[in-house]
């Protein structure tokens, strides 16, 4: 006489909306063991595909196992709770309201920049000035941030202009590079690094105070025109 095979039913409770959890096969069968405490060893694959967004934190995931009744064989259930934390998602975005300016010599520009964690878990953001001459005092701030996931908070680059950046199509290109890592750190979570370009143009030909030398200038000329007029008149 050849026993019925026993039929296992798998199954997600309460499945999480922050991943695809599903089964290779969610009914399998086995031999039912010929003594009490037998074992019959089946495998079967669990798929677990997270989202984006899903948070990188720590997780469970119950599976409840089940076997009907069958004829004189008791049938039987039992929950099973798997941990399991999704992969940090080191992203983000970065928006500048005006990457491009035009300045005179020796002023002050500040650049606003945006950074906003797209990740799933708070991210540690920090800035680098890459390769800037220090005649231009480069400076950024805050040094470094910890940003929750889908909020965004602001950086701002500063320089000062050298005093001789005046000539015609001068201009001064800034990197700032933005190191991306999980917060609190832990060892061998992934990190990136992404990089934008600032660009500083100038008037044209100037120099500190010559635009206070033409308008000067000029006036002396206004004057000396009136005069010459007042003599022809006379």
């Amino acid at each position: 006489m050849i026993a019925p095979n026993a039929q296992i039913h798998l199954e997600i409770l309460n499945p999480p909306d922050w991943a695809s959890i599903y089964f290779g096969t969610s009914t399998l069968l086995a031999d039912y063991p010929l003594q009490s405490e037998g074992k019959v060893p089946i495998k079967t694959s669990l798929i677990i595909s997270p989202r984006v967004e899903a948070p990188a934190e720590s997780q469970e995931i119950d599976i409840q196992l089940s076997i009907p009744t069958l004829k004189r064989v008791n049938g039987f259930s039992a929950t099973v709770t798997i941990p399991y934390t999704p992969i940090f998602n080191p992203t983000i975005g970065i928006t500048i309201a005006t990457p491009v300016r035009t300045v005179g010599p020796h002023e002050s520009v500040t650049f606003s920049i945006d950074v906003l964690n797209k990740g799933n878990k708070i991210t540690r953001v920090i800035p680098t000035i890459v390769g800037v001459d220090p005649s231009w005092v480069p400076t950024i701030n805050p040094p470094k941030f910890e940003i929750p996931p889908g909020e965004q908070t602001t950086f701002s680059f500063s320089i000062i202009t050298p005093y001789n950046f005046g000539w015609h199509n001068e201009y001064g290109r800034f990197q700032v590079n933005f190191q991306t890592t999980i917060y609190p750190f832990q060892k061998d979570s992934p990190s990136s690094n992404e990089s934008i370009f600032l660009v500083v143009n100038n008037h044209g030909f100037s120099t500190p105070g010559f635009e206070f030398i033409v308008c000067l200038a000029a006036l002396i000329g206004i004057v000396c025109i009136i005069r010459i007029r007042r003599k022809k008149n006379s």
